[in-house]
């Protein structure tokens, strides 16, 4: 579990201190950007550290509040969390004002018990890590999307015991029409597993012309990375769907994660299917 530190250089004693419990209780990884001025694309990798983290944890102080690279951050993650749900812990190390955008998210307070804030954020942090899909493998992934799909409501016609289909899978699932009547979708799946390089807009654009020459007409797109979209691949397909005939949804390894904690069922059969394999 990838966990994204936000402070101010100011605070760094009481984040160090912070992200050493952490390593020591063996709950995730750190992961802390250092934004630099120089670089041509500070906002995208500011983004992608964001997005490749199970959590962003902010340390609210009013040394925060008046440092133009800590508002920054907080702004980028607000903004994914509009866009996307991701799990932001705002943590308080001492009385001050706290933004608005903070205020419904479960704020820990530091300021009068260190001790008792870090055991309330170990806690927090320990449901998440039921499973851990960072180390498993290609084949894993695609059984895990399997089981994923079944759960969300698909039924999976082909793929399963056939691979020649030019996608992973082809589903159907049961929707309705603005009337209430049920309308059988058709939904092309692929998988798309990486291990070490960044996803690529150009794996978007192939599946979208394939399923555009093939012969499931009118069929729906869905894909699942266990990557992270790139800007320039969320503009793709904020484009497609103001002006492609075709439904085309990408959901990256953090989305991907967040949709399977929301159902505690598909949680477990998960957590049975990682751990039967490593037996």
């Amino acid at each position: 579990m990838n966990l994204f530190l936000s402070y101010s250089f100011k605070d760094k004693e009481i984040a160090d201190l912070v992200s050493l419990q952490i390593k020591e209780s063996n709950v995730g990884s750190i992961n802390e950007y250092e934004l630099n001025v120089s670089e041509v694309n500070v906002l995208d990798e500011l983004r992608y550290s964001i997005r490749k983290s199970d959590y962003v944890i902010f340390f609210i102080s009013n040394n925060f509040l008046n440092s133009n690279y800590s508002m920054l951050e907080l702004s980028e993650a607000l903004n994914e969390l509009r866009i996307r749900k991701i799990n932001i812990i705002p943590i308080l190390i001492e009385k001050c004002s706290i933004p608005r955008g903070l205020l419904e998210l479960g704020i820990i307070d530091f300021s009068k018990s260190f001790e008792k804030g870090m055991e309330k954020l170990l806690t927090k942090l320990t449901i998440k890590k039921k499973i851990d899909l960072e180390e498993i493998s290609p084949w894993m992934y695609e059984k895990i999307v399997a089981i994923f799909l079944k759960e969300y409501g698909f039924k999976i016609i082909q793929g399963e015991n056939n691979r020649d289909l030019g996608v992973d899978y082809i589903c159907e699932y049961n929707a309705k029409d603005p009337f209430g009547q049920k309308v059988k979708e058709v939904w092309m799946v692929e998988v798309k597993f990486y291990k070490n390089e960044r996803f690529s807009i150009n794996e978007i654009k192939k599946l979208y012309y394939y399923v555009q020459a093939s012969s499931q007409k009118g069929a729906n797109l869905l894909m699942i990375t266990n990557n992270i979209l790139n800007s320039a691949a969320m503009e793709y397909l904020n484009d497609l769907k103001e002006n492609a005939p075709t439904q085309v949804t990408v959901i990256d390894g953090p989305a991907f994660e967040r949709l399977i904690y929301r159902k505690t069922r598909l949680v477990n059969r998960i957590a049975e299917v990682l751990y039967d394999s490593n037996q």
